[in-house]
């Protein structure tokens, strides 16, 4: 009796949010897979003066920039429980076809402003997500998203982390009208980008982590 206790204790432990999220396809960046997108201009535009919202290069002139409103976030999990966080700065910009439709994405992803929700050692954990053990901001300091296809809800991209690229395909909720938008939430596996560690030998981190994507995008 105890026994079965303890196992669904530990069971109810396991348990976590980024359990719940669809995975996104994973797969390896192919030459075919870093042809322009179509929908996105192959004319360059100026690098902004600093504090500029970011036009990324590759979108039409026209793209529409990011707004500050927008949030990325993710859950991490361990054996004791989530962890919930983002970061403060994200800069980006979408295509819009004629027909109101987003046609392509792009997102740069400062990793040095990664923040936490607060709680008891908040600082120390995300002292701890900025060393080598995971983002290694000081060797890379951006993460970027560029999208190279979006057919109906489906999002396709090449997500570049820790100077790892990989195609990545989630699901989108996105609007045909302005304010334009685009939400995401989908987990994926922070190994295949180098992410190795662990965790303790009593509290070991999920390979898993979810991401949610609020997004819009405004003149």
């Amino acid at each position: 009796m105890i026994m079965m206790l303890f196992s669904a204790g530990l069971f109810m432990a396991c348990q976590s949010e980024v359990d719940t999220k669809q995975a996104a396809e994973v797969k390896e960046v192919s030459a075919e897979t870093k042809k322009p997108n179509p929908m996105a201009s192959k004319k360059l535009v100026k690098k902004p003066a600093p504090g500029a919202k970011l036009t990324p290069a590759g979108m039409d002139k026209n793209a529409l920039p990011l707004s500050e409103s927008s949030k990325v976030e993710f859950i991490g999990a361990k054996v004791t429980g989530d962890h919930r966080g983002g970061f403060k700065t994200v800069k980006g910009g979408a295509s819009v076809g004629d027909d109101g439709k987003i046609t392509a994405v792009n997102l740069e992803i400062d990793m040095t402003s990664v923040y936490a929700d607060p709680f008891a050692y908040a600082e120390k954990f995300v002292s701890h997500l900025k060393d080598e053990d995971f983002f290694h901001v000081e060797k890379y300091p951006t993460a970027s998203f560029k999208s190279t296809k979006i057919e109906g809800t489906k999002v396709t991209g090449i997500f570049n982390m820790r100077g790892v690229e990989k195609e990545i395909s989630f699901d989108a909720t996105m609007t045909d009208k302005a304010p334009y938008e685009l939400k995401a939430e989908f987990k994926i596996n922070r190994k295949l980008w180098g992410i190795e560690y662990a965790g303790k030998a009593d509290d070991l981190i999920k390979d898993d982590v979810a991401i949610i994507a609020n997004l819009q995008f405004a003149k």
